[in-house]
């Protein structure tokens, strides 16, 4: 497995500090990040309190079209900013504040439900510290390493689309590729990656297809001077040269 026993020792307790939040003159503690359980309970609740929740009525459409709408601004916000305080800068200042509440609170129609592309993280005041490093995205992976030697690679891998065929070789954990649709499906039509292929890369036995890949090194007087390459799909040739 990919779980060792090292990294069992290297693991941590941490003892963080609690949230505290208030609802009508009630304290509230709870579980601080990185669960995002506790901050958003109590940025719906600081939403609903701007309403009078006895008045709308228990379990009225008015009360539960509020709470829905709260939530759903809870959502939007968890996903945009939320995460391992260890990590990135979490905006708990704004999103917990009354203020904010009260912004958000204002901004929900009573008589229907806010179209989805308009609940904005944050109302669109806070920046996403969102750390580019830290996401993994679904392109085809390049790397470029030079030792103190010298000696370079330029390696360029790739399974084509996410998880490229789904199929996973038994035994030894890895994934085979679906390369087989950068094969000319329909002459002269393009592919799913835009890119338009001719009779030459007809699907025949035995063929491979044709790619993108571009892993190159340049060289100046005989000696290595740059060692580059891309991911990108049907853009990695545009953007190597």
């Amino acid at each position: 497995g990919i779980l060792t026993l090292q990294d069992l020792k290297d693991y941590e307790v941490k003892w963080r500090k609690p949230l505290h939040g208030s609802y009508r003159g009630y304290d509230i503690i709870t579980m601080p990040p990185p669960s995002s359980g506790g901050a958003h309970i109590l940025e719906i609740l600081n939403i609903i309190e701007n309403a009078d929740m006895a008045k709308l009525g228990f379990a009225s459409s008015k009360s539960i079209h509020l709470l829905t709408e709260a939530m759903r601004q809870a959502q939007a916000d968890r996903s945009s900013f939320m995460g391992d305080p260890d990590f990135i800068d979490l905006p708990l200042d704004t999103l917990l504040s009354k203020e904010y509440a009260r912004e958000v609170y204002r901004s929900i129609k009573t008589n229907r439900a806010t179209p989805s592309d308009r609940i904005i993280p944050g109302l669109g005041k806070i920046k996403q510290n969102n750390n580019p490093n830290l996401h993994e995205g679904s392109n085809t992976t390049h790397f470029s390493v030079v030792d103190k030697w010298g000696n370079a690679v330029s390696v360029t891998y790739t399974l084509n689309r996410r998880y490229g065929s789904g199929a996973a070789v038994s035994g030894y954990g890895f994934l085979l590729n679906d390369q087989m649709e950068n094969f000319s499906i329909k002459v002269g039509y393009p592919n799913r990656h835009g890119m338009i292929e001719g009779t030459n890369n007809a699907i025949a036995p035995n063929k491979r297809p044709l790619s993108t890949m571009s892993p190159t090194m340049i060289l100046k007087d005989g000696k290595l001077y740059v060692v580059l390459g891309s991911p990108g799909s049907g853009k990695i040739i545009s953007v190597v040269a």
